[in-house]
């Protein structure tokens, strides 16, 4: 669990949610309809000549556009990002032999392939407008924030984590000797910490990780955790690591200097590692 204890200008959260694809309903569209095959339905919206699909949506992201339509003649489009004209875009996809679309309560009617573009936006709110003289079918999707390793310009020592056939390199900190990290740009750093277990120690153990940021006020992330059954430190047997406890910052856009200290616990040290997802 973590508890927030001084205001800041980027949030704490548990990491425990996963990052997945999801569709955006659009602020404007005309018309809902549903792409069918024998076994699953997927949300579409109708973009005609008079009323567009304008989604509003932020980033930094990526997403895919599936455009469809109930005719198998080449329809030319454009795709509007922000108010300006992103690029132009011809639909020449025959028609699906696997899927059929809906509008409305109506029946299933034919429908061509999909066109798929990839769309990245960096940071910041952000409109997608697709523009037409022949009716579309779009539907915007929200994919999965890719996560990467960041590796701390300053710690006690580097430390292996073997976990069945996984090695995974982790970052010991002390109080005398913490963590730093030197990161540019924005996005969600996920802390991944492991409490060091000596021979004294049993049972649940709490601990707190300070962070200090950018000369701002420290705040501290409060944890518990419990010896690991599956985990052992390859080069430092006479210590058991503790089950992983992590949590999320957000971090604006810009320079960061992190600095990651343990605190309120009697163990030889506190592992963590860092990954970034933009």
């Amino acid at each position: 669990m973590i508890r927030k204890l001084l205001a800041l200008s980027f949030m704490m959260v548990l990491c425990l949610t996963l990052l997945g694809a999801s569709r955006v309903d659009p602020e404007i569209h005309g018309g809902k309809c549903y792409l069918t095959n024998s076994s699953k339905t997927w949300s579409y919206n109708i973009s005609t000549e008079k009323k567009l699909i304008k989604w509003k949506t932020s980033g930094p992201r990526e997403f895919n556009l599936y455009v469809r339509s109930s005719s198998d003649d080449k329809i030319d489009f454009d795709l509007y990002i922000d108010g300006d004209k992103y690029k132009s875009y011809a639909l020449e996809e025959e028609y699906s032999s696997k899927y059929k679309m809906r509008i409305g309560d109506g029946k299933a009617k034919k429908v061509t392939g999909a066109k798929k573009i990839r769309i990245k936006l960096r940071s910041g709110k952000h409109t997608i407008e697709l523009k037409c003289s022949e009716p579309l079918f779009g539907r915007l999707v929200k994919l999965q924030s890719k996560s990467s390793p960041q590796a701390p310009e300053k710690y006690d020592k580097a430390l292996a984590l073997i976990t069945g056939d996984t090695r995974t390199t982790y970052y010991s900190a002390t109080a005398k000797k913490p963590i730093v990290l030197d990161y540019e740009g924005s996005g969600k750093l996920k802390i991944w910490t492991r409490l060091a277990f000596d021979k004294s120690m049993r049972g649940t153990q709490h601990y707190g990780v300070i962070v200090n940021s950018d000369d701002k006020k420290p705040f501290r992330a409060e944890l518990e955790t419990e010896i690991s059954e599956t985990s052992q430190w390859e080069n430092d047997g006479d210590i058991i690591p503790g089950k992983a406890r992590t949590f999320e910052i957000k971090l604006e856009k810009g320079k960061h200097r992190l600095e990651f200290m343990p605190n309120n616990t009697a163990s030889p040290y506190c592992a963590m590692r860092f990954t970034i997802t933009n």
